[in-house]
């Protein structure tokens, strides 16, 4: 009788042992992938912040550049030299005939 209680104890260990084992090759493998996902996360975050910088710097560049062009045009002058009855001929030449 002992005998055979020995036997099913030692199968119930090594059974508590194989799920053991399987459990702790699960949670490995989850927390590979929680890494992997939390990597590949930080080089999204890390070129939209390098994307958004180079973005707002081009910006930058390009409204001095406009400033610099409107300055040294003069566009103030611009509205006063068109002929006053543009606009008419303009829908004249629009419109089907």
């Amino acid at each position: 009788m002992s005998h055979e209680n020995k036997k099913d104890s030692e199968a119930e260990e090594k059974l508590a042992q194989q799920a053991l084992e399987k459990y702790k090759e699960l949670y490995n493998y989850s927390t590979d992938i929680l890494l992997n996902e939390l990597e590949r996360f930080n080089r999204a975050d890390e070129k939209a912040a390098k994307l958004s910088a180079a973005f707002v710097f081009l910006l930058g560049i390009i409204a001095y550049f406009d400033k610099w062009v409107f300055n040294k045009l003069q566009w103030s002058d611009f509205p006063t030299g068109l002929p006053a009855d543009l606009p008419l001929s303009l829908i004249h030449i629009s419109e089907p005939t």
